[in-house]
């Protein structure tokens, strides 16, 4: 209980500190400097707004290379790896001897004939 009570106050006493010097601005400051400051603060919205995207931008293209860096050594090593390990295969296959003798048969002659038999097509 006493830490919410704590946390309540701190949490007011940010908050005055925040508002306090705003309220006594509009009512202690002449409304000719507010309303210049008003204009000022109108003005510069677009040129934040350009920063912020700027920044933004910038903050975003930097992850994108991060995570492109970190993909890219990630690849270079499983390429490795599957290097290593195709010239591992490759060294135990050239000295291994065949289980089976294979033989190659000859390929028959394919001809394509007509359904009812009159000749042969060219493909």
């Amino acid at each position: 209980m006493k830490q919410k009570s704590l946390l309540i106050v701190v949490i007011l006493v940010i908050v005055l500190l925040l508002l306090g010097p705003m309220i006594y601005g509009i009512f202690q400051i002449d409304p000719t400097a507010l309303r210049v400051w008003a204009v000022v603060v109108t003005l510069a919205l677009p040129c934040i707004f350009g920063l912020g995207y700027w920044a933004g931008r910038g903050t975003a293209r930097t992850a994108i290379d991060g995570l492109s860096l970190g993909v890219d050594s990630v690849m270079a090593a499983a390429r490795e790896v599957a290097d290593i390990k195709d010239r591992s295969f490759k060294k135990t296959v050239q000295h291994a001897k065949p289980q089976f003798n294979i033989a190659m048969l000859p390929q028959p002659q394919i001809q394509h004939r007509l359904a009812d038999g009159r000749g042969e097509i060219d493909l």
